[in-house]
């Protein structure tokens, strides 16, 4: 009986910090205030045809990609350079998807945005989505200098559905 209470009470003194740990740090993960049609600075996500045609549409808590290639990224977020971030999500379609986090050691209206070294790591290469929804996750160390950061999903050669995007420290 005193092994299942100290394993109890020990669950719950740690249960706090699990949680902590894995708090999204992606505003808007369920693209609520995505607003691509048409695109306004207002959006939580915004997308770049980068590859004609492509497209996005939000569709209840999930976001389609669709074209030749669409670069899709969240809104910025606060980082601390030297932690590990994960990033995961879950997509279907019959596209290829990749994900990266772009690093800046600076970014907001006051202070402008100042890239920092590497900017640009790719969490997830293009991979082959082909059919119902799979888990996709990488991660990276914030480089020296970073403050913030944004993801960036990508979608090229068909059609793929995202959802349930989440960004959260590692370690």
């Amino acid at each position: 009986m005193k092994y299942c209470f100290i394993v109890l009470a020990l669950t719950l003194a740690l249960a706090p910090l699990a949680i902590a740990e894995t708090q999204n740090l992606i505003p808007d993960p369920a693209f609520k205030a995505a607003n691509f049609d048409p695109l306004a600075e207002e959006s939580s996500w915004w997308y770049y045809q980068i590859v004609l045609p492509s497209s996005a549409e939000k569709q209840g808590d999930a976001v389609t990609l669709e074209g030749g290639k669409t670069f899709l990224h969240s809104s910025p977020f606060a980082v601390e350079a030297g932690k590990t971030y994960a990033v995961q999500l879950s997509a279907s379609g019959t596209g290829k998807l990749s994900i990266e986090i772009l690093w800046w050691a600076e970014y907001g209206e006051e202070t402008g945005a100042k890239m920092a070294s590497p900017h640009r790591v790719v969490l997830v290469e293009p991979k082959a989505v082909m059919g119902d929804m799979k888990a996709f996750k990488g991660e990276a160390a914030a480089p020296e200098g970073a403050t913030a950061a944004y993801i960036r999903i990508v979608a090229e050669d068909g059609t793929v559905t995202v959802t349930s995007p989440k960004a959260y420290a590692t370690k």
